[in-house]
């Protein structure tokens, strides 16, 4: 045992990892003395892998001294699942190995079979955790039954060697490939301390698929050291993870954790997206390689997920201290500043400026300045103050910002004249005029002028500036002036206005709708109506539409939209022996709408005609000394029809022989005359229509 001892303690970074994964350890809560087994199971062609534990410490205890047993079912087609069809397939119960057979089975260096024979075996068992940023939320459990359970299943969940001796592994290899199963696994017998559910799993014994790599590896630079991260997922695969570095370009790898790195957290803890490891003994800017391989939960290692990373510098260097800004011309301030520091990775300065004191800054020089200039001329452009900072670089791209600093203009340019300005007029006299802002970050807001003549002077619509680039206006309609004229002026904070924008010319809308078209001559055939109309004299007009409604029907129906000018309307939507109504409205650009023409009322007619069968045939059959005829017939009519066939003999006229209904499409003659028959079929519709007689001639011999 103090072999045991001396190697768990070498290797106690391991600490409490309460909730293992690798089984679903919830705890059943439907009573104190019971408990459950949970189960998972790794299949391939020729073996499936059992691995499974209690979900209560209590319940391990007990299953330890009683032992378990595997039973199979074999699932066959048509066969019924039932419990007299499960096999034993272990002769003894599955019990943990004694100490003496376990530490020969597995060896004096399996570290996590030394973590698990300690937890069952041991007299005392209270680990010292160490401060891990991985494991800083973990506290040692009170209770050292749980300690031992957590342990034993964290050590089995890692190793397969350890599994088989803890008694919570097994390996099936009488099974057949291409085949399912059943497993079961239970207490060799009850007991009255703790009742237990029975674990069951469904297994299909196919080729395995190989591990993948893990996703997501990833790291982030930090000063002296590698932040490697990878995806904290809930649905991965792998319970563990192992760690590598390479310093010489991906030759050699040593491993940086001895036990596997585990994402625990408490109960009360809200889970992270990543898992977070950080390297601090590294160089700035040399390059490492790093492998990372998964941890199965039946002690399977994953093929590993590669990525080169660096650490970098992030201190930045000291800041400028500004002095105050000088105006040396129109529109332009110098910057100047001190900086006594020099240290040897400083690359230059940046000038960065905004228009708040907080927030909002951005860079204004496009290359960092040399590291011996000390002042900055800016052109303010269009604003008449601004904040600036300059930031000191170094080489890695840091940067010292100074404190920012208030530059004002004496003198400031007039605001630019506002662009693209834009309007209408709705027929309620509502004036909507738009236009570009004006790119100036001290524009206060605008002033929007009007008038009735171009000629005449602007006069502003109210003594307001107005903030925003949308205006409202109200007109009235009921002027003889047709047009209506505007210009928008900008306004800066210190109220210096733009120059007037070009004048905007929008027309008074029409109220007046336009007259009337005329419908003078329609014409009307089986599949057309054909109308013809003088359009409306108004010279305004900017569309015609065409309406119809048909004589059951209470609503007008637009039929087209025409251009002016069209009078002639051909419409072959139209159904033969129903009424129509047409009528014709003109709208002028206004929008107004003229009074509908007088209504003319037309009536496509029906000449009877239908569509007659296709492809007849008529054949006679010495044998039954019969006629038999066959058809085809699309059956496009809307209608109900049916077909009747009919017979001649010699010169004789037809008589008719059959009326048939329209999914028949075949008819045997079993008295025919002898002689030259001729056959003739037609289709008759419910409306009193009928097709052309088709016709086929057939020979009946004596």
């Amino acid at each position: 045992m103090r072999t045991i001892l001396n190697i768990f303690s070498s290797i106690s970074i391991v600490i409490l990892l309460l909730p293992a994964k690798v089984l679903p350890q919830q705890i059943d809560k439907s009573g104190a003395n019971h408990t459950s087994i949970k189960m998972i199971a790794r299949a391939t062609s020729d073996s499936v892998v059992l691995r499974w534990a209690p979900t209560t410490p209590g319940g391990w205890l007990i299953a330890n001294t009683v032992g378990y047993r595997v039973e199979r079912f074999m699932m066959e087609e048509g066969k019924e699942i039932a419990s007299n069809g499960y096999k034993p397939i272990t002769q003894e119960p599955i019990k943990p190995m004694q100490l003496e057979a376990w530490m020969k089975y597995a060896g004096a260096n399996n570290k996590f079979s030394a973590i698990a024979a300690q937890a069952l075996y041991g007299n005392s068992f209270i680990p010292n955790p160490l401060k891990s940023d991985s494991l800083i939320n973990l506290r040692n459990a009170a209770d050292e039954l749980t300690n031992r359970y957590s342990f034993a299943l964290f050590a089995a969940d890692n190793d397969l060697i350890t599994a088989n001796a803890l008694g919570l592994r097994f390996v099936d290899r009488e099974v057949i490939p291409n085949s399912r199963y059943i497993y079961r696994v239970m207490l060799v017998e009850t007991t009255k301390a703790m009742t237990f559910d029975t674990a069951y799993i469904m297994v299909e014994t196919q080729p395995a698929k190989a591990l993948t790599s893990p996703v997501g590896f990833n790291y982030r630079s930090g000063d002296g050291s590698i932040q490697l991260l990878w995806p904290n997922a809930l649905n991965s695969e792998y319970i563990g993870y192992y760690l590598y570095r390479s310093d010489d370009g991906g030759k050699t790898f040593y491993a940086k954790n001895q036990m596997p790195i585990v994402h625990a957290q408490s109960a009360n803890q809200v889970a992270t997206e990543n898992i977070l490891y950080i390297d601090t003994a590294t160089v700035n800017y040399k390059v490492y390689s790093y492998r990372l391989v998964g941890v199965t939960p039946f002690g399977e290692l994953s093929a590993p997920a590669e990525i080169k990373a660096f650490s970098r510098d992030l201190t930045p260097p000291a800041a400028p201290i500004l002095k105050k800004t000088v105006q040396i011309a129109s529109g332009k301030i110098k910057l100047s500043w001190d900086y006594k520091s020099q240290p040897a990775d400083l690359k230059g300065f940046v000038i960065s400026q905004s228009d708040n004191a907080n927030n909002g800054y951005r860079f204004i020089t496009n290359k960092p300045l040399s590291k011996n200039t000390r002042e900055y001329v800016v052109d303010m452009g269009d604003d008449f103050e601004a904040y600036f900072m300059v930031a000191s670089v170094d080489t890695a791209g840091n940067l010292g910002f100074s404190l920012p600093i208030l530059a004002t203009l004496s003198e400031t340019p007039s605001p630019k004249v506002p662009q693209d300005v834009k309007g209408k007029i709705d027929k309620n006299g509502y004036v909507t005029l738009t236009w570009k802002p004006v790119n100036s970050k001290n524009i206060t807001g605008y002033r929007i002028y009007r008038s009735n003549d171009p000629s005449h002077e602007f006069i502003a619509v109210n003594g307001l500036i107005h903030p925003d680039t949308v205006f409202i206006d109200s007109i009235s309609l009921n002027t003889l002036s047709k047009n209506i004229f505007y210009r928008v002026a900008a306004v800066n904070s210190r109220y210096q206005y733009s120059e007037l924008s070009p004048i905007l010319k929008l027309r008074r809308p029409d109220s007046n709708p336009p007259a009337p078209a005329v419908i003078n001559d329609v014409t009307v055939t089986e599949k057309s109506v054909t109308l013809h109309w003088h359009c409306s004299p108004s010279t305004d007009v900017a569309i015609q539409r065409l309406y119809r409604r048909a004589d059951n029907d209470s609503q007008w129906v637009i039929v087209d939209s025409l251009k002016p000018g069209i009078n002639k309307y051909v419409d072959f939507k139209v159904v033969p022996k129903t009424t129509y109504y047409y009528t014709i409205a003109s709208v002028d650009s206004s929008g107004n709408v003229s009074k509908m023409a007088n209504a003319v009322s037309v009536r496509p007619y029906d000449t009877g005609k239908r569509e007659p069968i296709k492809q007849l045939t008529a054949q006679y059959n010495r044998q039954s000394k019969s006629v038999t005829l066959k058809w085809q017939y699309p059956g496009t009519t809307t209608t109900n029809y049916w077909f009747v066939v009919y017979r001649a003999n010699g010169d004789k006229d037809f008589v008719e022989l059959k009326g048939l209904k329209p999914n028949i499409l075949e008819f045997t003659d079993t008295s025919p005359l002898k002689g030259s028959n001729t056959y003739g079929i037609v289709v008759m519709t419910s409306d009193g229509g009928q097709s052309e007689m088709v016709v086929q001639k057939v020979v009946v011999p004596d």
